[in-house]
């Protein structure tokens, strides 16, 4: 018998803040590849605040400007029913070189 589990993508927003840093301590602890990049919370030259990370991740669905190819992409939680963050969905709004979607599942929830 196959399990049945919901899953939702949702939008990074305030409310996901404990949780978010939860998941990173431990997936940094995994690995430092983090997928997709936009997960990431900092990057090697400046520790961002959660609150600041949010504001670069609007920045990225709304203008693309924090980004290298300076196309728009927009960065999902991919959530539980508990709102465990289980990982990230990034979709650009314009083809690239490198595709549309870019997915990561976090270390502990993927099957060998």
């Amino acid at each position: 018998m196959i399990e049945q589990h919901e899953f939702s993508l949702v939008l990074p927003n305030p409310a996901h803040e404990t949780e978010y840093c939860r998941v990173i301590d431990l997936w940094e602890s995994y690995s430092e590849n983090i997928q997709p990049p936009s997960m990431r919370r900092y990057s090697k030259k400046e520790d961002f605040s959660y609150t600041k990370w949010l504001a670069n991740i609007e920045d990225d669905r709304t203008t693309g400007s924090m980004l290298e190819n300076n196309i728009p992409c927009t960065l999902y939680f991919f959530v539980n029913t508990t709102n465990e963050i289980l990982g990230g969905v990034s979709i650009n709004h314009a083809d690239t070189f490198r595709g549309q979607l870019h997915v990561g599942i976090v270390p502990w929830h993927r099957r060998s």
